[in-house]
């Protein structure tokens, strides 16, 4: 039995951009192209994309071959088959990472879910969740950890420990390595026993050498997320690249214009008291080439340096290799969603709270390259308290946000209130004691002798320090008699704020996969509800 209950995004530490996204939607609404949360949004943007032009058919045969291969099931398959015959798309994405990635990912891939379902009811015709695996990204040390929860409740970090971490190749296509062996291990021991380990271990064997980190991750997606339809998109692959040649092709003609169009919206955006996730380089396009290291292209004088240590070409020359080998051009952070937009029918992107604000800086740049923005809608965001930590919260009056940090006074506090009771109220009459006493005494001897005023403050001051000092191993006396409670305390903040960060950011689903098998999705799914405005605390 699995309950959600909405905590107010006010309450955590988010920036106000996303804050105001949720609750003061005018406030943005020159940044984005409609309010997620009213309905007439959809439609005008449905309407907007069954005007413009899309290489459906290609891009469905890709992805037909790239799921069929990755494992995807009939459902996933069914979707992008009807993307090809004219369905609609929700989109979301992430990096490629070791074990699924953090929970987020998950949450993205099953909001897409509920919200392609919310959509089609409402606009009466298919609309179609696709995940898009960012694997041209080039950060490999954001996705070769993997964190879990041991047993005892100890925060345990998994790493995928090989060479080559430091450098700049895309890490959808690197092949894993027989070290990737140990990191399944690793998994295998720090998970307890269940009776969903064996499945779930044997739907890891994704992750074998050989395959590429895009193939490993993708196979595993869909296999969390079977039966709901969502296909996942490799957009590294040579046959989508060759889909967005034209898209490429205008960056490289006209970087200057395009990022005027970001910077412009990026000093509307700061004007009115926001913040600016991305920065624009005046030398560098929106766009990389990586052979096999991925650079972004700089623009000297009337040519192009592809890799800082590489030589200027023209313009023609690199077009020239865009035609011959686009699988090694990719757009930069900026340019990522048109590459995205202009492949796919995207009525709305789930992102983040990083993200939406990346679109913040981008409704000038699509209307610069001609493509049709989608609504930008938030994805659905857990943290899932189980029985133990439940009742320790409820037990003790806990307030949930206050364990997101890394001191214990919420600790001293359940401590004190369960200290000998008269013990604050005796120690507060002490001060008090040492406190009035010395000062009659000051009156007094200020009469006799008052050379001896100053003693007389010295010793208070002695008292105190040894009351301070008394009172404190009051306390640690205090606490190694209810050792219990502070362990109780220790395991339900690292369960809920591992590592003193939300929950979704740092742990694998693993975690909760181990505990209640392939129905933790169907639980997710349920409690992503589109129309949600806040923090969801899933009941488990």
């Amino acid at each position: 039995m699995t309950e959600t209950v909405p905590l107010d995004y006010r309450k955590l530490s988010y920036k106000p951009l996303f804050l105001d996204y949720l609750h003061r939607y005018r406030t943005l609404s020159q940044f984005f192209p409609g309010d997620p949360f009213e309905r007439e949004s959809w439609a005008t943007v449905a309407r907007e994309l069954d005007a413009a032009t899309h290489p459906r058919a290609a891009v469905a045969r890709t992805l037909l071959d790239l799921n069929r291969d990755l494992g995807g099931d009939d459902a996933a398959l069914s979707s992008v088959t009807a993307l090809g015959e004219g369905a609609l798309a929700i989109v979301t994405g992430q990096q490629v990472g070791i074990l699924g990635g953090p929970l987020y990912t998950l949450y993205k891939a099953l909001s897409a879910v509920r919200v392609a379902r919310s959509a089609s009811s409402q606009l009466r015709r298919p609309v179609v969740p696709l995940f898009w695996m960012d694997a041209d990204d080039h950060d490999f040390d954001e996705v070769r950890h993997a964190h879990l929860l041991s047993p005892s409740g100890e925060l345990v970090s998994v790493h995928y420990e090989v060479g080559g971490g430091e450098s700049r190749i895309p890490v959808g296509g690197r092949r894993l390595e027989p070290a990737i062996e140990k990191v399944l291990e690793a998994a295998s021991q720090a998970l307890p026993a269940s009776e969903f380990k064996a499945e779930l271990l044997q739907a890891l064997e994704a992750y074998a050498p050989g395959r590429s980190l895009a193939e490993a991750f993708g196979s595993f997606l869909l296999r969390l997320t079977r039966g709901t339809g969502l296909a996942v998109v490799d957009p590294s692959l040579p046959a989508l690249k060759r889909l967005a040649v034209v898209l490429f092709r205008r960056e490289l003609a006209e970087g200057q214009e395009s990022k005027k169009s970001v910077r412009a919206a990026t000093e509307k955006l700061v004007a009115a008291g926001y913040h600016a996730q991305a920065t624009t380089v005046d030398s560098q396009l929106n766009l990389s080439y990586a052979r096999p290291e991925r650079h972004p292209i700089s623009v000297e004088g009337n040519g192009f340096r592809l890799a800082p240590d590489g030589g200027v070409l023209s313009r023609e020359e690199v077009e020239r290799l865009l035609d011959e080998e686009p699988e090694c051009f990719s757009p930069n952070v900026l340019l990522r969603p048109l590459y995205q937009d202009t492949l796919l029918p995207t009525l709305a992107y789930i992102a983040g709270p990083s993200e939406l604000a990346y679109f913040a800086q981008l409704r000038g740049l699509y209307a610069h390259f001609g493509v049709t923005m989608p609504l930008v809608a938030p994805r659905a965001s857990f943290t899932v308290v189980e029985r133990p930590q439940a009742r320790f919260l409820e037990r003790y009056g806990v307030d949930l946000t206050r364990l997101n940090s890394d001191d214990e006074s919420v600790l001293n506090e359940i401590l004190r209130r369960h200290s000998p009771p008269r013990l604050e109220e005796d120690l507060a009459r002490a001060h008090t004691c040492i406190q009035e006493i010395p000062a009659a005494l000051e009156r007094d001897l200020a009469e006799v002798d008052p050379t001896l005023v100053p003693t007389v403050a010295s010793t208070r001051g002695k008292l105190f320090h040894h009351l301070k000092e008394l009172e404190s191993k009051a306390l640690r006396a205090v606490k190694r008699k209810n050792e219990t409670v502070r362990g109780q305390f220790l395991a339900t903040r690292t369960a809920l704020f591992p590592g003193f960060e939300m929950q979704e950011r740092k742990l694998s689903p693993l975690v909760f996969l181990n505990k209640h098998g392939w129905h933790f999705s169907r639980m997710v799914e349920e409690g992503a509800d589109p129309a949600v405005k806040a923090h969801l605390l899933l009941y488990t």
